[in-house]
């Protein structure tokens, strides 16, 4: 067996739910992160509803639980619909949270704070308790440390000392206010804190050691509040402050300032990008800033990640997708980062040398030119631009199976014979690449058009017109190759492996199997699709009645979110507002972690690629990836696309997205990216008129395409 297998936390949980039954054991049910953009994922926070959470992967699980009335109430034992959930102010990356127990209201707010340039992270955590009686109410606060949790870990030992609980004989949890401790060793016990509490007890014992290492306690605060009487408790936790090696960190002084470190961290929040959003339906505005939220937190250094501790590493697609959207939302300083980055290391994905790579590569590093016509930032990293560009057209034009340069894979693929390759054979000048376990035709030969048309438009901006020349006409041969394969074949799926089939197991039996990642990138982020081709227009038709919406009845996609989401972004390109806005108002409304836009991929946790879960006390029953990087993005750039979208060719769509409901209302964007500058408008529903400012770079044509007759002033 495997020097690591002893570690693998989560195979210890089974048996001990399974023994001890009457334990309040973590939800497992959904999660979020709260982590410093770029920062290592062994400080990301992990968040379950009721704000209980594990400050970094195995450390133990924080909680806040309540007593009144005779009654425990706890977050754990809450169903999800209980909880208000959002971040603050709709904007900033602070989870707050409400809930009620009994006729006591706890509000809690939670975020994770750097010391200046310092690897020094902490939690900051502040527990508001509310008297909503119409009775003074005596309650105790118990703020429980326990070793599973969000994603918590073995724990040996606790003791508290003038405010300070030492977890493991390291200064780890920070309270303001001085409570009671006590702790219990489950080796000498056989039972959790929440055993104690749900009896009415409390722990004697104020320090323990646990050999077993399943140790528990409880700082404890008894209160009487009058009616409508309100106190705070606030709290820091010093993530993985019992490194040894971390020689630079000290102890947390008192006072905690709260209430100095959350400004802080809002206002480098303010400086991330000046885009703005005014829109009369809430949750567009708040899916914008969420998606920044989730997607800047989750990211790496130079690196943009799916998701913390499941994705701890780039994967090229998703990543390309991520980078891309928090570009266009105006984070261009981490998005050339990254695209440098992917040029100059090849990234990959660790679902080996895929087919699209090639693309995604060309379509970061383009992005960024295009966004900020930065010619120097072009010169540089055109090198990689003609590297990739080149490998796609080997792609399309072999007569023998070819592999390019990966070294990354999980553990589940690493070993596999399927993912040991790039492309078969082409046929008829098309790429017959390999996208996870399959040959989907038109998505892989989405990102070689992609690439190859990117890549001629870079080299006209460098007046290398050979090179642009060349790469525009393998473009437009790869153009007519699709549109006269489309008749039969776009979004029904070709060759596949049975691994596909179990990936989608809801089409089994099916008379047609459709591929839904055709629709999801043929016309974006692909630019092949034609709107003046019947044939492709149909078929994105029979794909709506087929598959999207049979017999009229909406379908929504169970476990790959991001297609039906790409599905609804190429809808806006193709005029079909409506047929969009029925996917978009779905996911505005369905989330896993209710209020905090957040959505999924796949069943289980499926794609751990250093078996990183596995090593910790909590997402035992995981469900499924959240939240997932891909989808967040595709949610990010929707909303861009609903205000302003552009193409390549010199033109500004404004409002191709804005529905009819909202022309009675003024709204509004500000400094939104535009592969032409930066552009901001401003509706006004009495006299009918938008006013556009656009701070040029490049010459455009631009359209209004809002509903009904607009007037449009251009200042």
């Amino acid at each position: 067996m495997s020097f690591y297998t002893e570690r693998m936390e989560q195979l210890k949980m089974g048996p001990m739910r399974e023994k001890h039954p009457d334990w309040i054991w973590n939800r497992s049910d959904t999660h979020m992160f709260l982590k410093i953009p770029e920062a290592n994922d062994t400080f990301a926070t992990i968040v379950e509803a009721g704000n209980s959470f594990s400050p970094g992967p195995g450390t133990y699980g924080v909680s806040t639980w309540i007593t009144v009335d005779g009654n425990l109430y706890t977050p754990e034992e809450c169903e999800l619909s209980e909880f208000i959930w959002e971040f603050e102010e709709k904007k900033y990356p602070v989870s707050n949270t409400e809930w009620m127990a009994g006729k006591i209201r706890i509000k809690s707010s939670l975020f994770t704070w750097q010391n200046g340039d310092l690897i020094d992270y902490r939690d900051y955590f502040r527990v508001t308790l509310k008297n909503e009686a119409l009775e003074e109410k005596s309650l105790h606060f118990d703020l429980v440390v326990r070793s599973f949790g969000a994603a918590g870990g073995p724990i040996k030992s606790l003791r508290e000392k003038d405010g300070i609980i030492f977890v493991d004989g390291a200064p780890l949890i920070y309270a303001e206010q001085k409570g009671k401790f006590g702790a219990i060793s489950y080796a000498e016990t056989g039972k959790d804190i929440s055993v104690f509490l749900k009896e009415g007890n409390f722990p004697i014992t104020t320090e323990t050691v646990d050999p077993e290492q399943w140790a528990s306690g409880a700082l404890r605060y008894s209160i009487t509040l009058a009616p409508n009487e309100s106190i705070s408790y606030d709290f820091a936790f010093h993530l993985h402050a019992e490194c040894e090696m971390y020689k630079w960190l000290k102890p947390i002084d008192f006072p905690l300032e709260y209430d100095e470190r959350k400004a802080s961290l809002k206002a480098d929040w303010d400086k991330i990008t000046k885009a703005k959003i005014s829109v009369p339906d809430h949750r567009v505005k708040d899916a914008f800033y969420a998606q920044i939220n989730h997607l800047y937190m989750a990211a790496g250094l130079d690196a943009p990640h799916i998701s913390p501790i499941t994705y701890p590493t780039w994967w090229m697609r998703d990543s390309a997708y991520i980078c891309t959207a928090l570009e266009q939302a105006g984070l261009y300083d981490f998005a050339r980062r990254c695209a440098e980055h992917a040029g100059r290391y090849k990234v990959s994905a660790p679902f080996g040398p895929e087919a699209d790579l090639q693309g995604c590569r060309i379509w970061v590093i383009s992005e960024h030119y295009l966004l900020t016509r930065d010619q120097n930032y072009l010169e540089k990293n055109y090198q990689y631009v003609v590297e990739n560009a080149e490998e796609i057209l080997m792609m399309c034009s072999t007569d023998i199976p070819l592999t390019f340069f990966n070294e990354c894979a999980t553990h589940q693929s690493v070993n596999w014979p399927t993912l040991a390759f790039t492309c078969a054979p082409s046929v008829n000048g098309l790429c017959q690449g390999r996208m996870d376990f399959f040959y989907p035709v038109f998505y892989c030969n989405s990102f070689c058009y992609l690439g190859l048309r990117r890549a001629e438009i870079c080299a006209e901006a460098l007046g290398k017109e050979e090179d642009a020349e060349r790469y525009g006409k393998a473009a437009e041969k790869m153009k007519k190759a699709l549109l006269d394969y489309v008749p039969g074949h776009f979004a029904r799926v070709q060759d596949k492996s049975s691994f596909y089939d179990e990936c989608h197991p809801g089409d089994l039996g099916k008379e047609e199997e459709f591929s839904h990642h055709d629709t999801s990138s043929c016309f974006y982020p692909g630019g092949w699709g034609d709107l003046d081709d019947e044939c492709l227009i149909k078929e994105y038709d029979y794909y709506w009645n087929k598959a999207l919406c049979p017999e009229g009845v909406q379908f929504h996609e169970p476990l790959w979110t991001y297609m039906e989401m790409g599905d609804a972004r190429n809808r806006l390109v193709i005029g079909e507002r409506e047929r969009a806005w029925k996917i978009f108002d779905y996911y505005l409304d369905h989330h896993t972690c209710p209020g905090m836009y957040t959505w999924h991929e796949s069943w289980k946790d499926e794609n751990t690629i250093f078996l990183a879960w596995e090593k910790v006390r909590g997402w035992d029953r995981a469900p499924f990836v959240t939240p997932h990087g891909w989808s967040g993005s595709l949610m990010l750039g929707m909303v861009r696309d609903i205000m302003v979208r552009e193409d390549d060719k010199g033109t500004i769509y404004l409002g191709c997205g804005v529905p009819k409901e909202w022309m009675e209302y003024p709204f509004s964007i500000e400094k939104f990216p535009t592969y032409y500058g930066e552009i901001s408008y401003h509706y006004n529903p009495v006299s009918k008129t938008l006013t556009v400012h656009l701070e040029k770079t490049a010459e455009c044509e631009v359209r209004c395409c809002l509903i009904g007759e607009i007037a449009v002033e251009m200042i």
